[in-house]
């Protein structure tokens, strides 16, 4: 088992093209942080601990009206793995829907 620290959320650009984003966090299928508002340019601290064995899947959405024809956005996935244990933070970006946000992690033992 390994632990998944979520650091923070950082967004270059939204995927609504209206305003800011609702995003929110799953990992392995689980929702783990959000959803809040960001808008082009701001961050947010996530600081998040989710326990995992092996691989957890790090899923990025945007919350939307969430009816059937504007269901939410999914704006991509990353893998941390607990090979990455030790190796400090960790950037991945999520760039789905013409988005584009950095995630940083860390995988701790």
């Amino acid at each position: 088992m390994a632990n998944l620290k979520l650091i923070s959320l950082e967004c270059k650009k939204t995927e609504d093209w209206s305003g800011a984003d609702e995003p929110y966090l799953r990992v392995n299928g689980n929702n783990v942080w959000g959803p809040i508002s960001l808008n082009n340019g701001q961050s947010a601290t996530v600081d998040r601990t989710v326990e995992f064995s092996q691989t957890a899947e790090i899923a990025l959405y945007d919350q939307d009206v969430g009816s059937w024809f504007d269901t939410d956005d999914h704006l991509g996935t990353l893998a941390a793995n607990t090979d990455q244990v030790g190796q400090g933070e960790q950037r991945g970006r999520f760039n789905k829907d013409g988005a584009d946000y950095t995630l940083t992690w860390e995988v701790l033992a």
